[in-house]
């Protein structure tokens, strides 16, 4: 499985790629633990604590954001992310959509000047806060207009949504 987000900071996935690469994970950790393939993959997340891939790969990339950001304005690397973010295509675009996915500030600038500890506080906590509501979406499902609780994962809800 570790080896499945080799080099995740430079990727720019589809939809379509980033719910391949969740699949894939899933089925490795349902396997390797011997799990039913319909085990709900909240409950298997939430059990094992891990986070849904796309968020784990979101969080390699805005680490991987300050690291670069850090680096001297005359490092290609640099270079590379300044025309990227000039025409806005590209790693940069996508950063800036995870930026303000993640309720991060979005100027690149202000982001450099945020010391490393703090920007890795930041990006965890916000990455957390949506994984965690992503797992209770996974846990309801709309019946007519009506959110509620899929029977299978229902009892994990209340644990999900403790402060702890």
């Amino acid at each position: 499985i570790p080896g499945l987000l080799n080099n995740a900071e430079s990727w720019v996935l589809n939809k379509k790629e980033t719910d391949e690469i969740e699949i894939a994970e899933i089925q490795a950790l349902k396997n390797l633990f011997q799990l039913p393939l319909k085990t709900p993959n909240a409950a298997v997340l939430f059990t094992f604590g891990t986070l849904y891939t796309k968020q784990r790969i979101d969080q390699k990339q805005l680490l991987y954001l300050h690291r670069l950001l850090q680096r001297p304005a005359t490092h290609w690397t640099t270079k590379t992310l300044t025309i990227l973010e000039t025409k806005g295509i590209g790693w940069a675009k996508n950063i800036k959509n995870l930026l303000s996915t993640y309720n991060l500030p979005l100027v690149f600038s202000e982001i450099k000047t945020i010391p490393t500890a703090i920007w890795h506080r930041r990006v965890k906590m916000a990455i957390e806060k949506k994984h965690i509501e992503r797992l209770n979406e996974e846990c309801h499902k709309i019946i007519k207009g009506n959110k509620m609780a899929k029977s299978k994962t229902a009892s994990i809800i209340p644990l999900i949504n403790e402060q702890t």
